[in-house]
């Protein structure tokens, strides 16, 4: 998820940051969505939830600039 994530929107970022970016999205992804009442079942709809909660995370680090 936070290679996909990272391609999207064009960083350039080695291994290690894309493996916790994508560990960190799915993390995000779960909570913002747990909040708002929706809940994925599934390996492919966690991994969409992944993807969308490390592009959230990769505008917050681009924000932050880090």
């Amino acid at each position: 998820a936070g290679y996909l994530a990272s391609m999207l929107l064009g960083t350039n970022w080695d291994i290690v940051k894309r493996v916790v970016l994508g560990v960190v999205g799915g993390l995000v992804a779960k909570i913002l969505l747990g909040i708002i009442g929706i809940s994925f079942n599934g390996i492919i709809a966690d991994f969409i939830a992944g993807v969308l909660g490390a592009i959230i995370v990769v505008y917050i680090m681009k924000a932050i600039k880090l």
